[in-house]
């Protein structure tokens, strides 16, 4: 039996990200995400949950025992380059890994070509994205993780419970998802 991968949140900690209480949002979801893998840790559609900060290098982050997650320290710009590099690490053949990123989507053209190309050579990956920030830049956002990928911070449960929605009988994703609206059920 394939052992459930984790997942992986990944955390942009650019300069932009320290605009507009960002940060404080994006370390207010990632405990609450954190409090829900305490609760409810025999329900999850993943194998518990792997942080990681993404600025100019990616790199996990430590947690302490209590999961106390420290304010972020963002500055500079993402290196899509360092992120697509931990993220070509071996993973078990099957496992289908699993990655939530939150992120305003504020990056530079070639950062986001070599993010799309890295998604169009990694089929395997589920991958959301929620939108941090009211600055956010949906359509880039949107442009990577796919038309049912994108969510806002208020819909993290329904980005969190999506990484199962292959398990519906169709083995579809479900049309569901607030930066859509009515589109995604027309599509």
């Amino acid at each position: 039996m394939i052992e459930k991968p984790p997942l992986w949140i990944i955390c942009d900690i650019s300069g932009s990200m320290h605009e507009g209480g960002k940060r404080m949002l994006m370390r207010n979801l990632l405990t609450y995400l954190l409090q829900l893998e305490q609760i409810f840790p025999d329900n999850l559609p993943f194998g518990g949950l792997e942080v990681i900060e993404w600025g100019e290098s990616a790199q996990p982050v430590e947690l302490d025992s209590d999961y106390e997650v420290r304010p972020f320290q963002c500055a500079g710009k993402t290196s899509a380059s360092a992120l697509v590099s931990l993220l070509t690490q071996p993973f078990e053949p099957g496992s289908q890994p699993r990655l939530l990123l939150f992120s305003d989507g504020n990056w530079d053209r070639d950062e986001l070509g070599r993010l799309m190309e890295w998604r169009r050579l990694s089929p395997g990956f589920m991958f959301r994205i929620i939108a941090v920030g009211s600055d956010a830049n949906i359509q880039k956002l949107r442009q990577l993780a796919g038309d049912l990928g994108a969510f806002l911070p208020e819909e993290v449960t329904a980005a969190w419970q999506s990484f199962s929605w292959t398990d519906f009988p169709t083995g579809e994703e479900a049309p569901l998802n607030p930066l859509l609206g009515k589109e995604a059920a027309d599509e």
